[in-house]
């Protein structure tokens, strides 16, 4: 029997595989077009997304019966650093809090 832990993390797979195809596309006209500011937006824009996404699975994991021990191992964090990182809604002025894009470089 699959346990709802391992049916969460099925979806999550699933989930990341849609965007990655969907982000595909846009990554190959980045390289072609030699267009190196543009490919930096993009990862950013993609890190954004990116940690935004674990942020709400983690609380939806939580909201679940997952503990942060659990959604540590998966991040490769200790419990505690995974708690203090996707546990709240960040300041979004505040780097430290934040997701570690400085805010210069945010679009």
């Amino acid at each position: 029997m699959v346990s709802r832990f391992e049916k969460y993390l099925e979806e999550i797979d699933e989930r990341n595989a849609d965007i990655a195809a969907d982000d595909e596309p846009q990554e190959e006209e980045h390289r072609e077009s030699g267009n190196f500011v543009a490919d930096l937006k993009e990862g950013i824009r993609m890190m954004k997304a990116g940690e935004k996404m674990v942020r709400s699975a983690a609380e939806k994991a939580v909201g679940s019966g997952i503990t942060w021990g659990q959604i540590g191992g998966l991040l490769g964090l200790p419990g505690e650093v995974a708690r203090q990182r996707y546990g709240h809604t960040p300041n979004p002025g505040n780097v430290a809090l934040g997701s570690g894009i400085p805010d210069a470089y945010k679009m």
